[in-house]
């Protein structure tokens, strides 16, 4: 039951009877306990109007009295309203979710109804289920568009209470059919799936071409196969699927006015200037893993890999920059000179590199999938494009900082011949660098 909890103390002495354990194990006026293979209990009940269902601890007696009392309530208004509902109720039809939970000392109930053969979930009484159930899609007109999210809420239904309801050969037909076109689809087309294809080659592995036999608990097999069909009948509702403006490709807006044309204010311009245009290049890059506010896990998935691999090279190029700098430090210079003011600057750059690239390491590989939703919006995805970057800019400045450390060496102290030719060295690799950051700078596009 929702909202329970468990108190530490010292357990008192239990004396085990048989005839108590078997009493608790069959509860009274017809319910049936099961265990989910998540580990919570639930609770049914056969009807004749429908199967009943409960998460309630119905072990507790006054649980017990209100569930039922719920359910007579519940049963008088289907017997006179019944006919208002164009529904026939019976066992083999309808299904009965009953939230028995404490509200200010006080037990109430909510619920929802369950149709088997159209494979949806329905109420007697008016539901806001733009509001509660899709609140975040735009655009949504249709009933035949809305039966998708009803059919993705009716298989979630069938995973919190899987015991009782084994998967026919049809439904896993149906899953396999499903994952082997999301795999081919996402290996040929920019398409759009909840996992990796890796991911989905492993769901069908261990989805059995054949049901296993009737006479087994099939629990585990049946929250597998609900979740798929829950999952991609959700996917098939935020793609607009059977709609005149399906979305074919993730790439493809349904809408009008794509959310890609918002300006880039003027400071998220400078700090991208100052920081080598590097959080305008990962701007990009998040950008293109949403389309209408939806994540591409592909995409996503590839984006972790790159940069798992990106910060940890530029970890460890800004330790050997970091080694050059602590040799660069015994070169006998006075304290305040150019020299040492210089290395000093790309030692503490070449410090923040490697913090910042060992900290967003440990934090992309736990949270990023859990970040990325959170940070749709446009503010939010450019401050996640500077973080980023901030390791590479920390090791860009620290190169800078160090190529004018040693140019100071190179141009102090030394003779005409060495200036001259050192001149003209850093004038080449000048041209080549403002040659290379204007070929960068023609093909970022504000």
């Amino acid at each position: 039951m929702k909202g329970v909890m468990l108190f530490q103390t010292y357990n008192s002495p239990l004396i085990f009877n048989q005839g108590l354990f078997l009493l608790l194990m069959s509860l009274q006026k017809g319910w049936v306990r099961y265990m989910h293979p998540e580990g919570a209990q639930y609770f049914c009940l056969q009807h004749a109007l429908f199967m009943v269902y409960t998460d309630a601890n119905l072990y507790t007696e006054t649980i017990l009295s209100k569930t039922d009392e719920f359910l007579q309530q519940v049963v008088e208004f289907i017997s006179g309203h019944g006919h208002e509902l164009h529904t026939v109720f019976d066992a083999d039809t309808v299904d009965l979710v009953m939230d028995v939970t404490y509200s200010d000392q006080n037990l109430v109930c909510g619920y929802y109804f369950a149709h088997r053969p159209n494979q949806t979930i329905f109420w007697a009484d008016d539901f806001p289920a733009s509001r509660r159930l899709w609140a975040d899609v735009k655009g949504v007109r249709s009933e035949l568009h809305i039966l998708h999210e009803m059919q993705a809420q009716y298989w979630e239904h069938c995973a919190l209470f899987p015991c009782s309801r084994p998967p026919s050969q049809e439904t896993v037909d149906q899953v396999r059919d499903i994952l082997i076109h999301a795999i081919s689809d996402t290996l040929m087309s920019d398409a759009f799936s909840p996992y990796s294809t890796s991911e989905m080659e492993r769901m069908l592995a261990i989805i059995p071409p054949t049901v296993p036999s009737r006479g087994i608990n099939l629990a585990g097999l049946s929250r597998t196969v609900y979740r798929i069909l829950s999952v991609f009948a959700r996917e098939r509702f935020f793609h607009f699927h059977g709609e005149p403006a399906a979305r074919l490709e993730f790439s493809m807006s349904v809408f009008s006015r794509p959310n890609s044309t918002t300006c880039i204010p003027v400071w998220f311009r400078f700090l991208s200037a100052v920081c080598f245009h590097t959080p305008h290049q990962h701007l990009k890059q998040i950008k293109y893993m949403f389309t209408d506010n939806l994540l591409n896990h592909p995409r996503c998935e590839q984006f972790i890999q790159k940069l798992v691999s990106e910060w940890t090279d530029l970890t460890l190029y800004s330790t050997v920059v970091l080694n050059a700098n602590i040799a660069f430090l015994s070169v006998q210079t006075p304290l305040d000179s150019p020299i040492r003011i210089a290395i000093y600057v790309s030692t503490t750059a070449s410090l923040g590199s490697i913090t910042t690239g060992l900290l967003l390491l440990r934090t992309i590989s736990k949270n990023v999938k859990d970040t990325l939703p959170l940070v749709q919006g446009d503010t939010g995805c450019m401050h996640l494009a500077i973080l980023h970057s901030l390791p590479y800019v920390f090791l860009l400045w620290s190169l800078i900082s160090f190529t004018l450390a040693f140019c100071l060496v190179g141009f102090l102290n030394t003779s005409n011949w060495t200036q001259a030719f050192a001149s003209l060295l850093w004038i080449g690799l000048s041209v080549a660098a403002l040659f290379y950051a204007a070929i960068v700078l023609r093909k970022i596009h504000f």
